[in-house]
């Protein structure tokens, strides 16, 4: 990539940022608080000035209210999700307790979250060191 094209994707990365926060709220808005919701707005418009007056500094520092406002939206979206998956889960593991068996969700993860581990150890070793794990 030419210097001129890295330079025009970081002054278009804000307004990804933005459009991306906008898409978020509009798609859960009736899931999010609405004060969560106000902050984040604030934050949009406060970047969308940042860019408009071209300032690099004060448009990354809204970028970055922006991104803040979006991850504490996500972590509230993805602790109501947990929390009504977590419901169905308890009842689908009473029906089969007797079974002795786990969530299949649960595991799954864990075997997924195994996998991924065992491929970072692997590419940080040559190709005989990884065979031998194995």
């Amino acid at each position: 990539m030419t210097a001129g094209g890295w330079k025009k994707s970081r002054r278009e990365q804000p307004g990804r940022v933005l459009y991306q926060a906008e898409k978020m709220i509009r798609e859960n808005r009736e899931k999010i608080a609405e004060a969560e919701v106000k902050k984040a707005e604030e934050a949009i418009e406060d970047a969308k000035k940042a860019i408009k007056r071209g300032r690099r500094g004060a448009a990354a520092f809204g970028k970055g209210n922006v991104e803040r406002s979006l991850h504490k939206i996500a972590e509230d979206l993805y602790k109501t999700a947990q929390a009504a998956g977590g419901a169905g889960q308890a009842g689908a593991a009473a029906g089969a307790g007797a079974g002795g068996g786990s969530s299949a969700g649960s595991s799954g993860a864990q075997d997924k979250k195994a996998r991924r581990r065992d491929r970072r150890r692997v590419r940080g070793r040559g190709r005989e060191q990884a065979s031998e794990l194995s």
